[in-house]
């Protein structure tokens, strides 16, 4: 079989889904008015979906995320426990009320999105395949350089090292056009090579010594989301062993990231030493993984006597970390209650980002989630200023502007987000480098709320097209002086990308 890339998902399907769903909540104890907005949610986003092109573009990427793992599953789940859908929430008429908002929000941003796409996007054919061997395995050492830059050489925010560690794509980006690459000449024969592992084991290990689920996971998810677009055939073995390993990393792994950060390094500028201390308590902490299961399990459970913070009447692991209604419920039920003091301040805070520290040296920095969890009150330490704090764009929305921000502010700033995609990167069955901000919208889209997607734009977006052109010209371009001087001769090399 292939794997799955679909273009579109048919609503016949979806419709059934959701109406199965429905009857499964209403068997169980569900008020009928969240059952139908949990029915018109799913029916709307796979509208949604199909509009946007499906995974053919960022915007559908985008959009199956926030569906998906910020309710959909979760929902879906709390039917399998056999749990009513609005049980363990403070407000889920409002909540619910938020979720479909947001969904048909999303839905006229996509459709204006639709109608202004251009033909061809600025990064269009920008990759020379004849030097995409070249392009990945140089990519693959930018990476690892700047990575290791900046825990050798001292540097604070602003500076050059910590800017080029911001724009620091390239592994990510190495894995996406090498597991492409590879499909590719291969014809379907091979998936990876000695690059692809070098970059993915490079960014897994220092996940695991910083503690960092996005470390760990986003190896796997650059190789899938690049198989994924290559329709990459698969045996029913292969499928059999990455559900083991899916299932290995989501017992331990995921346990191992939220425990061990209690042991990271207190520094809070990357240096070697910091370096070191986490790397010695990663390797003790790796050594004992069952050990370490259980005593996060044991915290998590002594949490739960203190917080209402569950959406299930019993820990599900991975799984709560896999929707957003409940921590969604919070916000909206502390904006419901008055606790919102900011306004449409982070709106503005996050366009102020996009100027760099050498000009604004003493820029300050809003952890938005953070002050949002301590306006809820319990979720987080009254002296704690840095952990962050996840939720939906649409319940941040509505705690800014109550239902102008769902109805109006949100959709102005997914239909500038969506728009950046289409001029940008455009298609990613004729080009790859959209499948980069499809990887990011799958951690933005249900958890980074609606100024985590502004930053994608803002950051990532400029960082992708330096690579972009960079890898189209500059580096191939090199190559070919390389190359020269190992034959000897002078051959005209054309270093121009060819047009897709």
């Amino acid at each position: 079989m292939r794997l799955p890339f679909p273009e579109r998902i048919p609503l016949k399907i979806a419709a059934i889904y959701a109406a199965i769903l429905f009857v499964l909540e209403q068997m169980q104890g569900t008020e009928t008015y969240y059952s139908i907005c949990v029915f018109s949610f799913i029916v709307i986003a796979t509208l949604t979906f199909n509009m946007a092109g499906g995974f053919t573009r960022p915007t559908g990427g985008y959009v199956f995320a926030y569906a998906m793992l910020g309710c959909i599953l979760g929902w879906t789940w709390k039917a399998w426990l056999g749990e009513a859908a609005d049980t363990n929430l403070r407000s889920p008429h409002v909540t619910v009320g938020v979720f479909l908002g947001g969904i048909v929000s999303m839905f006229v941003a996509v459709y204006f999105s639709t109608k202004l796409r251009p033909r061809k996007a600025l990064l269009e054919g920008l990759l020379p395949e004849r030097h995409t061997s070249a392009v990945v395995a140089i990519c693959v050492v930018f990476g690892m350089a700047i990575t290791l830059l900046t825990y050798i050489v001292p540097h604070t925010d602003g500076s050059l090292i910590s800017s080029l560690q911001q724009a620091n794509n390239w592994i990510p980006l190495a894995i996406i056009l090498g597991v492409r690459h590879e499909i590719e000449r291969s014809g379907g024969q091979r998936s990876v090579n000695a690059p692809v592992l070098i970059a993915g084991g490079f960014y897994f290990v220092f996940g695991l010594i910083n503690f960092s689920k996005e470390g760990i996971f986003t190896p796997f998810l650059c190789y899938l989301v690049a198989a994924c677009s290559m329709r990459l055939r698969v045996s029913l073995g292969q499928i059999a062993g990455a559900a083991v390993v899916v299932y290995l990393m989501a017992t331990y792994l995921t346990p191992y990231s939220q425990y061990g950060r209690g042991f990271k390094s207190l520094e809070t500028n990357v240096s070697l030493s910091q370096f070191e201390y986490n790397a010695g308590q990663a390797v003790t902490l790796l050594s004992d993984l069952g050990r370490v299961r259980q005593q996060n399990e044991a915290i998590e459970q002594f949490s739960r006597q203190f917080e209402s913070t569950s959406y299930f009447n019993s820990n599900q692991g991975l799984i709560e970390r896999l929707q957003m209604i409940s921590a969604d419920d919070l916000l909206i039920d502390a904006t419901e209650r008055g606790k919102s003091s900011y306004g449409l301040l982070p709106i503005w805070t996050t366009l102020a980002g996009a100027i760099p520290h050498i000009f604004w040296p003493n820029r300050p920095e809003f952890y938005w989630g953070n002050l949002y969890a301590h306006e809820i009150g319990g979720m987080i330490d009254d002296r704690d200023a840095t952990t962050g704090v996840s939720f939906t764009p649409s319940s941040e929305a509505y705690h800014m502007a109550g239902w102008l921000g769902v109805f109006l502010v949100a959709p102005a700033v997914w239909l500038f987000d969506f728009l950046f995609c289409d001029l940008v990167c455009g298609d990613v069955r004729r080009s790859p480098w959209g499948l980069f901000i499809i990887l990011l919208f799958a951690h933005v889209a249900p958890e980074g709320m609606l100024t985590g997607s502004m930053m994608v734009v803002e950051r990532n977006g400029p960082a992708l097209i330096g690579a972009a052109y960079l890898c189209a010209y500059a580096i191939p371009f090199l190559v070919s002086l390389f190359l020269r001087a190992r034959s000897g001769a002078a051959p005209a090399v054309r270093a121009t990308p060819q047009e897709g």
